[in-house]
């Protein structure tokens, strides 16, 4: 199993390789530098590091499962006890599906849908990293780690990926299931030392600290504290760090915040290096990291 560390864990780290033994900042503008360099050390190390501990196995929903949270309007499409539905009538609150309430929602087949995977599905804990994906092993209709179910093979990025971005991956065949197994390695991880206020709004993508762990916002309507209610859709994602990445982003760190320029570059040769002793270990390759891939998925 992975292990990971919390934001303010892996801050005190970085503190203590800085030679400072004083708590964690949190919030203001030494802890955004501070969390802006621990994420810039994170875009690289996940782009050139493609660990099989970093994949994830996901069972997944072509459209939101039906809550009672919701304001369905007319059109919207939704997963309810294995099937999907479209929405006759603008609903919200307790109308399930049929049978209980065949005036506002009709079955819609699977075979008429238009079946895809977005990347960043707002009723899913995670997103999906675009360079972390192989299509060719993608989809499966059981949980490839129970089971010897061969891949869905028609699988396919709708739009011109990765020129023209898209961010949905299409799955099609005649055999697919309602649900699908996902194989991915989640988008790299970005991690926050501004704390939550109760209080405040918070938005879809907002982070905050709490309770030494960065969370991200999924689901705004409901976002109270973090790590608490027991809402339909949670409202909040706890953000964890492989602690296998520890010594790197503390290398990366130093490197950072050293004003000696002569220093600086002797660490930063040092990160490389370790980079790419890790990347071979875990790729079983050398290279170089390709800042474009970096640059081109900014949030």
């Amino acid at each position: 199993m992975l292990e990971t560390i919390g934001a303010e864990h892996l801050a005190r780290r970085c503190q203590v390789a800085l030679g400072y033994t004083a708590g964690v900042p949190q919030g203001g503008l030494y802890a955004e530098r501070l969390a802006d360099t621990i994420n810039d050390a994170l875009k690289i190390i996940y782009a050139r590091v493609k660990a099989p501990q970093l994949r994830l196995f996901e069972k997944r929903t072509f459209r939101p499962p039906w809550d009672a949270v919701t304001a369905w309007q007319i059109g919207h499409e939704c997963y309810f006890d294995g099937k999907y539905y479209v929405a006759k009538d603008a609903v919200s609150g307790g109308y399930p599906p049929p049978p209980e309430n065949p005036e506002v929602w009709v079955e819609k087949p699977l075979g008429d849908m238009v079946k895809f995977i977005a990347l960043d599905q707002p009723w899913e804990l995670h997103e999906i990293d675009p360079a972390g994906v192989d299509l060719k092993a993608f989809a499966f209709a059981k949980d490839p780690r129970m089971s010897d179910a061969a891949p869905i093979a028609s699988c396919a990025w709708m739009g011109d990926y990765p020129g023209g971005g898209t961010t949905r991956i299409l799955v099609s065949g005649e055999r697919v299931p309602p649900e699908v197994w996902c194989c991915f390695q989640p988008k790299t991880p970005k991690i926050s030392l501004e704390p939550w206020q109760a209080g405040q709004t918070y938005y879809f993508n907002d982070r905050v600290l709490h309770k030494g762990d960065t969370w991200r916002c999924v689901n705004a309507q409901n976002a109270g504290e973090p790590g608490t209610g027991d809402s339909v859709r949670t409202p909040w994602e706890r953000v964890r760090i492989p602690d296998m990445f520890t010594g790197l982003i503390r290398t990366y760190v130093r490197s950072a915040f050293m004003e000696d320029e002569q220093g600086r570059a002797q660490m930063e040769r040092r990160f490389d290096q370790e980079l790419e002793d890790l990347a071979h270990i875990c790729n079983g390759d050398t290279g170089h990291v390709d800042m474009a891939v970096i640059d081109g998925f900014e949030d």
